[in-house]
């Protein structure tokens, strides 16, 4: 209910106000006519069309519904001033036309309805001006028409007392909004203001004086700004209407011989001012504006500098020496920079070098030191003059520290990527070593344990030998494929061999094992959809590589599955894909079955070393193919080998020749 009236009460509110304005526009023309001074056809003032126009801007869009309202106004108050009822009521009409052409005006060149900039000042002059034009226009018509007037002397009276009017009085509807002055200022101002108008236009009083206002309604204008020019305009112009009707001022004494011409120079001096001080607040209110933002930009900017964790400096050496005229309290944080009387760098390192970029061609200057209090700085500093430079210090003394951590971490990095590289290159030439001091009594053992098989032993000699011969040759396996790994670390590749087609390696790596496959129950076949494949490779290492899955395949597969060998041809490389249902590899370890000695969770007791797939692994890498696996971990591994076919090139080693000699 609270709310609902509050509304009913703004509705109404401005029907009110426009209700009065209608009053008052009709008792200011009543008034204006009455007072028309002795000799002169026209009224020399008409404040009745500030009035009118004000009425329809307060109607804002529905201002039609005022216009009949203001014609009976109009008419109204011509004939309460004794004008005859046809010209009043064409003046009623011709009045209400100059309120629609101002309102109009004001509508399309100044929609926010303010005065705020000389350019809101200048759209307003034009809209005073094109209402009072077409006023003057029609009623010159209207004189000459109905009562044979002068329509060009009719045109020169009329118009400029409507225009000064409109100059005067529509101000005060728009500037809503305007702070209000300082009483302290403003009641001098104004005291003053009305005594100057007194002793200009006091009757008896006929000196020419009527400039004197013009210094205070500037005073106004340059420090109150529109809502108290617009305010003091309407009492001047008031007051000297009335005063030189009354018989006082410059006016009054020099049109004493004809009304008409006292009537021309108040018009003249009204227009004069109200343009003039109108001009002047404007270009006040414009300068109050930029001053304002630059204000609130300088104190954003100070607040900023003030927050700021980078000190910040500006320097000048206008004097011969460097001295600091602006410094934020980073800055003195950081420098500590006052000494003595005069704002002077403390910091010698600082100091030093803006001395030394003084002295420099150099525009800009930039370094990182260590101040005296431990902490470690960074300073840039740029010429902006020839006295004036300004300086920017931060303090980096954390991500310094964290460099020195960092340097320092990676140092000890590589200190122990060193030492582990240095060890592992020990432990291989040990294992080498080893490898190769073991490898001739083990072929011995061997080849002695045969010939023991072929003499007359009884059953239980019989299997020490066999037993012997074994684990002799698992045993040579084992240091056969630790040398082929130490070769193939040192970048040896096998000796060369005469190229082979692949398909025909591949047949016979599935014939070699299988006798080991069906032991173990295993069925390994050559899936021959592509067994006419020509593309040839060298037999020894591919042989290595066949030999080495094929193994691994029919090794890890239970009795039972199948162990699959596929070629075929990809972006001129031969694809040798080996696939088995044995328990396959973890995910996880996919790529650290690769390494030695790593062997597969899911190997269980299956026996192996660890290094079958490191040595296919090397000697892939060596003869510039890749090699993938993929498993899920529960259904067997799938192996795929990309071998280069281009034979031309390739480097061999005699001592990798050696270490299977």
């Amino acid at each position: 209910m609270g709310n609902s009236h509050s509304r009913d009460r703004t509705k109404r509110f401005p029907l009110i106000r426009i209700a009065l304005l209608l009053v008052a526009t009709g008792i200011l023309g009543a008034s204006s006519v009455l007072l028309t001074p002795a000799g002169s056809t026209v009224a020399a003032w008409w404040p009745a069309s500030g009035t009118a126009a004000i009425a329809l801007l307060l109607a804002g869009r529905r201002f039609w519904l005022v216009v009949p309202f203001l014609i009976l106004v109009g008419m109204i108050a011509n004939l309460a001033g004794g004008r005859p009822l046809d010209l009043s009521l064409v003046f009623g009409t011709v009045n209400a036309v100059e309120s629609i052409v101002v309102v109009l005006v004001i509508a399309r060149l100044l929609p926010s309805r303010r005065l705020r900039s000389l350019g809101d000042v200048l759209k307003f002059f034009i809209a005073a001006g094109a209402g009072s034009l077409a006023l003057g226009v029609l009623v010159a018509i209207t004189a000459a028409l109905l009562h044979g007037a002068d329509p060009f002397r009719t045109f020169l009276d009329v118009t400029p007392s409507h225009a000064s009017a409109l100059l005067v009085i529509v101000p005060m509807a728009l500037v809503g909004g305007v702070r209000l002055p300082s009483l302290k200022e403003f009641l001098p101002q104004f005291a003053l203001l009305v005594v100057v108008v007194l002793v200009v236009f006091w009757p008896g009083h006929y000196l020419p004086l009527a400039f004197l206002p013009l210094p205070v309604l500037t005073w106004a204008a340059i420090r109150f700004g529109f809502r108290v020019v617009a305010f003091e305009l309407i009492v001047t112009a008031s007051a000297s209407l009335t005063l030189t009707i009354a018989g006082g001022g410059p006016f009054a004494y020099a049109g004493a011989v004809e009304g008409a011409f006292t009537t021309t120079l108040l018009q003249i001096f009204l227009l004069s001012y109200s343009t003039s001080v109108l001009l002047l607040a404007a270009v006040a209110a414009e300068r109050e504006t930029a001053l304002n933002a630059a204000r609130t930009s300088e104190e954003m900017l100070r607040a900023g500098l003030a927050a700021a964790q980078i000190g910040l400096l500006i320097v000048d050496r206008a004097s011969g020496s460097t001295q600091v005229i602006e410094a934020n309290p980073a800055a003195s944080r950081l420098l500590d920079e006052v000494h003595g009387d005069h704002d002077v760098i403390a910091d010698a390192h600082l100091a030093s070098a803006l001395e030394a970029l003084w002295d420099s061609s150099a525009a800009t200057w930039s370094d990182e030191w260590d101040a005296a209090d431990g902490s470690r700085l960074q300073g840039f500093a740029a010429v902006t003059s020839n006295h004036r430079m300004s300086v920017q210090v931060i303090d980096i003394t954390a991500r310094h520290r964290t460099e020195l951590a960092t340097a320092a971490a990676l140092d000890n990095e590589l200190a122990a990527a060193e030492a582990l590289r240095a060890l592992n290159q020990r432990q291989d030439e040990f294992v080498s070593a080893v490898s190769h001091e073991l490898r001739t009594p083990i072929s011995s053992v061997i080849g002695f344990a045969e010939e023991l098989e072929h003499t007359d032993l009884d059953e239980t000699q019989q299997m020490y030998t066999s037993v012997i011969v074994r684990n002799g040759q698992r045993l040579l396996a084992l240091v056969n494929d630790l040398l082929t790994l130490a070769a193939l670390d040192r970048g040896e590749l096998p000796a060369a061999s005469d190229p082979r087609s692949l398909s025909s390696l591949v047949t016979e790596g599935v014939e070699d094992l299988q006798a080991q496959a069906k032991a173990g129950g295993v069925t390994l076949q050559f899936a021959r959809g592509h067994s006419d494949l020509s593309e040839t490779v060298h037999a020894q290492e591919v042989g290595q590589i066949l030999t080495n899955l094929l193994s691994n395949a029919v090794k890890f597969t239970p009795s039972g599955g199948h162990a699959t060998v596929a070629l075929d041809t990809e972006d001129g490389m031969a694809i040798l894909t080996v696939t088995d249902t044995g328990r396959g590899i973890p995910p996880a370890e996919l790529d650290a079955v690769f390494e030695k000695f790593v062997r597969s969770s899911n190997t269980g007791v299956t026996p192996g070393t660890g290094l079958g797939l490191p040595i296919v692994k090397k000697i892939v890498d060596n003869i510039g193919g890749r090699i993938t696996l993929e498993s899920d971990g529960h259904s067997g591994t799938t192996v795929r080998v990309s071998i280069p076919t281009d034979l031309g090139g390739r480097q061999h080693s005699a001592a990798f020749a050696t270490t299977h000699a």
